[in-house]
């Protein structure tokens, strides 16, 4: 898309690239995750950047635009600067405290989606950023924030779509209830 400039590719999987890219309109860097898409891929990238645009939270990745071009789809995001959690887990580089406060973070974007009738469904280290930059916190803390990203296999539960069906997530951190 001309407005968009991709730059550097962060990742990929089954889903795709995501990439570092620039917003040439709006001056400011991005990510793009690029998708290869048919019919029913296309109605799922939707699912996700509709589920994900009903959340306006700190500790949620926001999404700012969704663009088609013939069997791609971007889907355009906040830059977040940083690393996976599960890669800091396994680099052993997080105190107690530090899970903790990530961990109380990451539960308040979780009630934030759920009062928005947006259920994850996929909440996993992978999925979560901790990123670079560092807040002064009330009392004095200095809290890193992390920010749930990912919302692929959301559903909306206010009934208008249910995603990929009851079973959908990582079977190691699926609910017990998701489960049964």
């Amino acid at each position: 898309h001309d407005r968009f400039e991709l730059l550097v590719p962060l990742g990929s999987g089954g889903f795709g690239v995501v990439w570092e890219g620039f917003d040439m309109l709006l001056e400011r860097s991005v990510a793009v995750k690029e998708l290869v898409v048919n019919d029913d891929d296309a109605s799922d990238a939707l699912r996700e950047a509709r589920a994900t645009a009903r959340l306006n939270h700190p500790a949620i990745v926001s999404i700012y635009e969704v663009l088609g071009e013939g069997d791609r789809i971007y889907m355009i995001n906040e830059l977040v600067h940083g690393q996976t959690l599960g890669d800091m887990i396994a680099a052993g580089e997080l105190s107690d405290n530090d899970i903790g406060r990530i961990g109380y973070g990451l539960c308040e974007a979780l009630a934030h989606a759920h009062q928005q009738g947006v259920v994850h469904r996929d909440v996993k280290p992978a999925n979560v950023m901790v990123t670079t930059d560092w807040l002064e916190g009330s009392g004095g803390w200095r809290v890193q924030p992390a920010k749930l990203m990912d919302f692929g296999i959301a559903s909306i539960v206010d009934g208008s779509d249910f995603g990929h069906g009851p079973h959908a997530g990582s079977r190691g951190y699926m609910a017990p209830e998701q489960i049964a």
